[in-house]
């Protein structure tokens, strides 16, 4: 609505310019839009689901390749440590893909050099530790940091993290973040631990 104002009001006299500002604000609204949906349906069981054993190396792996071109641009280089690489939990592909997204793309944007993700069995479990070393949270924020809407310093719409914590419960698994002694800050996901599939 601003962008449209200011077009009548002469303020961007480069139609290619105003064009290009108003797909840019349409595409946050989307992003908006589509995180709320989603959170919705997470909340509300609104979306049917059936959990298979998947080998959740293959589908983290995956995630990171997608990263690869913005970690780059940023300076970030990223690994990925297999303690356990035939590890297999209960999930949905799409879900830890949702989860995983969110968790690297917070944690590049906080990294000052290195963003470092651990596959490991544990028990009855199966976790993803996805740690960076950034600044860390703030502990007065470390309370808040998967409510909706809720930003840090340099967030974009506060959803991100609240729609990781709620497709990893919809799994029936769970997400929490802490402070690295060392510093920076890093998010575990802990699955239930599957058989392979077909054993």
């Amino acid at each position: 609505m601003e962008t449209a104002t200011a077009i009548v009001r002469g303020v961007f006299p480069d139609p290619v310019e105003a064009a290009g500002t108003i797909l840019d604000e349409s595409q946050r609204l989307t992003e908006v839009v589509n995180g709320l949906l989603m959170l919705s349906r997470l909340e509300n069981h609104l979306t049917a689901i059936e959990l298979n054993p998947i080998q959740v190396v293959e589908i983290t792996s995956d995630c990171l390749g997608r990263r690869d071109t913005l970690a780059m641009q940023k300076g970030i280089s990223l690994s990925l440590n297999e303690e356990d690489g035939e590890a297999f939990a209960m999930e949905r592909g799409e879900l830890l893909e949702s989860v995983l997204n969110n968790l690297l793309a917070n944690a590049i944007r906080y990294a000052k050099e290195h963003v470092s993700v651990t596959v490991r069995s544990e028990g009855s479990h199966v976790l993803v530790l996805v740690a960076d070393d950034g600044p860390g949270i703030a502990p007065e924020d470390l309370p808040h940091i998967f409510e909706r809407f809720f930003t840090g310093p340099g967030g974009n719409f506060g959803l991100g993290l609240a729609i990781a914590q709620g497709a990893a419960h919809y799994m029936g698994g769970a997400l929490t973040a802490a402070n690295r002694e060392e510093g920076g800050a890093i998010f575990t996901l802990s699955l239930q631990a599957a058989p392979p599939s077909g054993s």
